[in-house]
């Protein structure tokens, strides 16, 4: 199904990833282990985000509802690798704005960044060796499967975590996120970020070329696309956030 959160992983065992990422960010309050993550509601909360971690074969996984570790914070991504002195991965998806962003960094050293938002940007920021994996499995698919593969490739088996492995749930409160005027936690601000403006400052579409938001219907049994609809909105348009219109569009498709 189209992606819509992020995945945090880490080349260490969860006991050790835990109390770092924990000691950078909001916190982290246990809600208890988890039996299906496919019955979790993972919709915001009043206080925070619910994400689901733990371990698999030695290594961390962290879904990350928030996107905010995972899609904001590349420098905190940075960070987090530096000072575990492994391998730590960041990306997730946002279909509905056509983003995407994928950034892999050995024990500090950046090995592969990629971030796209088709709503906004002419080009993509595309910076490292492309991985053997994007050329069958590009990183912008709807469903995630290029992210997932890209994983695979540095080892992270994401399908066998999600399946098996252990799942631990948490509210994330990101606290940092009251304090805009702090640049810490997910909202650290360093030379990946710069990076990231300078592309936006380049690339950035006018807002007569944006592109409009498409909306995709899935079969309910296969998952499979059977009809693509053009809501005729482009992102920043004021009617996006306007549930009335949103009714109007889904019964306009219904009726």
């Amino acid at each position: 199904m189209s992606m819509h959160l992020g995945i945090l992983v880490a080349d260490l065992p969860w006991a050790e990833l835990f109390p770092l990422l924990a000691s950078k960010t909001g916190r982290f309050l246990d809600q208890g282990p988890v039996g299906d993550i496919d019955e979790l509601d993972l919709d915001p909360k009043e206080d925070g985000h619910l994400i689901v971690a733990g371990e698999y074969q030695g290594k961390s996984y962290v879904l990350d509802s928030s996107m905010m570790m995972t899609m904001t914070g590349a420098d905190f991504v940075a960070e987090l690798s530096q000072e575990a002195g492994a391998l730590v991965i960041g990306c997730g998806a946002l279909t509905t704005f056509g983003s995407y962003a994928f950034l892999a960094v050995r024990a500090g050293e950046v090995l592969r960044r990629y971030f796209d938002n088709q709503a906004l940007l002419s080009e993509p920021l595309d910076e490292g060796e492309e991985l053997p994996t994007e050329e069958d499995m590009p990183f912008e698919d709807l469903d995630g499967k290029g992210l997932i593969a890209a994983l695979a490739h540095f080892g992270f088996d994401f399908d066998g975590w999600y399946k098996e492995g252990e799942h631990q749930l948490y509210l994330y409160t990101a606290d940092e996120a009251q304090c805009s005027e702090e640049e810490k936690g997910v909202f650290t601000k360093g030379p990946l970020m710069d990076r990231l403006v300078e592309h936006y400052m380049e690339f950035v579409l006018p807002e007569d070329e944006r592109p409009t938001i498409m909306m995709f219907t899935r079969d309910a049994n296969t998952g499979q696309i059977v009809s693509t609809q053009d809501t005729g909105l482009r992102y920043g348009d004021k009617e996006f956030s306007d549930p009335e219109f949103w009714n109007r569009f889904w019964n306009r498709l219904t009726n």
